[in-house]
C-alpha cells in the first residue's frame, strides 16, 4: 500500500503489504496483511487494502474463499479480520495459530465488493 499526504508535502510512501498464497486449490487464497508504519495503523488502510485485493481475486482470480492464518497470541490481527467479516474456522494448539476464513457468500451479503479508492488523486 502506499499513501501521500498532498497537503503537507510528505513523499509517496509504502506503508504496508498485502499478499494472496495458492496452496490447497485454485479458488482458495490464504491472505496476509502488513500495516508496518505505525502512524497509519488503526486509521482504515488495512480494511481499504483488504477490500481491494478481495474486490480483484473475486472478480479476476475466481477465488471463492479467502483464509487468514494468525498467531494465537496476536489480538489486533484477529480483530482486524472479524471486524473484515472473517469467520473463525479453527485453532491449533500444535502451531500456536488460528485460521479465520471469508466466503464469496460471505463476501456478497457484506458488500465487500464495493470499494472506495483512497489513494487515486483528485487531478
Amino acid at each position: 500500500a502506499v499513501v501521500s499526504t498532498q497537503s503537507t508535502g510528505e513523499l509517496l510512501r509504502m506503508i504496508g503489504d498485502i499478499n494472496l498464497f495458492f496452496i490447497f486449490s485454485p479458488d482458495v487464497a490464504e491472505i496476509n496483511i502488513m500495516v508496518a508504519e505505525l502512524k497509519y495503523r488503526r486509521g482504515g488502510y488495512g480494511s481499504e487494502m483488504l477490500k481491494l485485493i478481495i474486490n480483484y481475486a473475486v472478480n479476476y482470480l475466481n477465488i471463492s474463499k479467502f483464509s487468514a492464518k494468525i498467531a494465537n497470541q496476536n489480538n489486533a490481527s484477529m480483530n482486524f479480520f472479524k471486524k473484515n467479516n472473517f469467520l473463525l474456522e479453527s485453532v491449533s494448539d500444535v502451531f500456536q495459530e488460528t485460521n479465520f476464513e471469508l466466503s464469496a457468500k460471505t463476501i456478497i451479503k457484506c458488500n465487500l465488493q464495493e470499494v472506495k479508492y483512497p489513494f487515486a488523486s483528485e487531478d
